[in-house]
């Protein structure tokens, strides 16, 4: 009987007729909050009766996952015995909105533990054998989620608190916040808002979230098979596939720190984790290196697929009988699918030695965005001009720019990616490169 009245309620929990209409997270997100709390309450209706904290919001502390935990409270209901007593698991499950509201997003992942530890011990006396409730449960719940994140976006003061630095513990959280709800499929109707929220918070922290971070790599060159503007690339090995490592070096950005470096790049390492086209190298993470090991390359590294045919004019060269018209048209539709990204990618540094062909001979862009690194003061050198965009593919409103005590005054833009391309485009199809003057 038991079992049959979890999976009733279970049922109910993730009914889409259940939910409140998601616009609301973009219209109204405390009206989502308020009906979503009012439906998890109309649910679980008479055995709720008495329960601590029952009907939900009644004591004035709003649950972070309303809809797990009546799941967990349920649990602990239908096994008096054995469940009644287990009062650490549903420790730390709600929260007063009016206090440490940030604090409390941040730490998302203690509740959802705590009622996943109480749900585990039911499913494990054998209530039921649905192994996926709790995943299900806390797929919708993550629309609540958002929607309370969403409350702090609204207004001006809360939103610049919580877009603002804080202690890296509650920053880095709200990043790893902002990553998970990314990554749901059913929340991209916000995904415009959260992506904008993220890249903010990153900027401002030099942060990005810890799911991209790489702790180990194994059987790495002992030195660079390549050389770039803004590092070296090594091979390495990650998990059971080939990796290309490119090490973010501190002496080119005239001798940076670990943690500066990291600043500079954490709005474009999450981006590109989000990016995802057929003609766009993908991103697989970020190691950092305290310092030089044998076998470790040092300080900060971007990770990405090694692709042994090289870059394009490599590939060409080896190949010179490749219907470059085929890799021209994929180079088109990556550059178009960054520039109508939201928000628009511009790639900054477009060249041949940043376009690779991948094992199905597929042209990818690569290091976009980087290029935007060149105007901040912190990445000035004296060799910084032909460091970062070699001349040739240089729009001329770039040519004549100098740098300055605030770094370069014109901008990389979309106008400027097309004139590069146009440059690309002249060297992948008549094998060689446009003349100044």
């Amino acid at each position: 009987m038991a079992s049959h009245h979890l999976e009733r309620i279970y049922v109910s929990l993730i009914s889409t007729e259940s939910l409140p209409d998601i616009r609301l997270l973009l219209e109204d997100p405390e009206t989502y909050i308020q009906t979503d709390i009012t439906q998890v309450n109309a649910i679980t209706g008479r055995w709720s009766q008495g329960a601590t904290g029952w009907p939900l919001g009644s004591s004035g502390q709003r649950p972070l996952f309303p809809r797990l935990h009546a799941f967990a409270v349920a649990c602990v209901q239908s096994q008096p015995q054995k469940l009644q007593g287990n009062t650490r698991g549903m420790e730390e499950t709600t929260y007063a909105p009016s206090q440490g509201h940030l604090e409390r997003l941040a730490r998302f992942m203690v509740p959802q533990s705590n009622l996943g530890s109480v749900i585990r011990e039911a499913t494990s006396t054998g209530l039921h054998p649905f192994d996926k409730w709790e995943e299900q449960i806390l797929k919708v719940d993550l629309r609540f989620v958002a929607a309370t994140l969403l409350q702090h976006l609204a207004d001006g003061s809360s939103r610049d608190a919580f877009l603002g630095k804080k202690t890296e513990s509650v920053d880095q959280g709200l990043l790893d916040l902002l990553q998970l709800l990314l990554e749901q499929p059913d929340l991209n109707i916000i995904h415009d808002k959260l992506l904008r929220s993220q890249l903010k918070l990153a900027k401002h922290t030099g942060l990005y979230p810890t799911s991209l971070q790489h702790n180990t790599i194994g059987n790495c060159t002992a030195s660079p098979v390549a050389v770039g503007g803004f590092g070296d690339v090594y091979k390495a090995r990650l998990g059971d596939q080939d990796v290309a490592v490119k090490v973010m070096r501190g002496a080119v950005a005239g001798g940076l720190s670990q943690h500066s470096l990291i600043k500079c790049f954490a709005q474009e390492v999450v981006l590109w984790s989000h990016v995802s086209h057929l003609n766009i190298l993908p991103f697989y993470g970020v190691h950092v290196s305290s310092s030089e090991q044998h076998g470790t390359p040092p300080r900060v590294s971007l990770l990405s697929p090694w692709m042994e045919n090289g870059n394009i004019i490599e590939y060409n060269k080896a190949n010179p009988h490749i219907e470059r018209g085929a890799l021209v048209l994929d180079i088109v539709r990556g550059l178009d699918y960054l520039h109508s990204f939201n928000p628009s990618i511009v790639h900054g540094d477009l060249k041949g030695d940043n376009i690779l062909v991948s094992p199905s001979g597929r042209a990818c862009i690569a290091d976009f965005g980087l290029g935007r690194l060149v105007q901040d003061k912190g990445w000035l050198t004296s060799a910084a001009s032909t460091l970062f965009g070699a001349h040739l593919y240089l729009a001329p409103e770039l040519l004549d720019d100098q740098p300055t005590d605030i770094g370069y005054t014109a901008k990389r833009s979309l106008s400027t990616d097309v004139y590069a391309f146009g440059c690309v485009c002249y060297e992948v199809l008549l094998d060689a490169v446009v003349q100044l003057g």
